[in-house]
């Protein structure tokens, strides 16, 4: 993912809120994207939460970010720094891991199980 240039006018409220850092913590996965805006370092002020508003505004239009996927977590972590005037960029994933797998034979309620010929197992009433 590329990051997107920002807009002057959100620059220039970072800077005079003297943040430093701005990340969006995009979150996709299943089938919609999801974004976390931060603004560092943190203060909880009316006029930051105003800004990260127009910040999550702006970025939903700037970044085509669905979240379209299988049902696992991915994601984009977009960091805008400040002070050095660089971006980077880090893509992350979940991926399922599987451990061990068991067998174990099918029981169904009432209807005892026993061995047959033709197959291991076999209901005795078939259903």
């Amino acid at each position: 993912m590329n990051p997107q240039p920002l807009p002057e006018n959100i620059y220039e409220s970072l800077t005079a809120n003297n943040v430093t850092n701005l990340s969006l913590l995009w979150l996709g996965g299943n089938d919609e994207g999801h974004l976390t805006v931060e603004l560092f370092p943190e203060k909880d002020t009316a006029e930051r939460e105003s800004l990260k508003e127009k910040i999550t505004n702006w970025a939903y239009n700037a970044y085509s970010y669905n979240g379209a996927g299988d049902g696992n977590d991915y994601g984009d972590d977009i960091n805008y720094n400040l002070l050095t005037k660089e971006v980077t960029v880090e893509s992350w994933a979940m991926v399922r891991s599987v451990e061990r797998m068991e067998e174990f034979k099918l029981e169904i309620e009432g209807h005892p199980i026993k061995k047959d010929k033709k197959s291991k197992l076999a209901p005795e009433v078939g259903l």
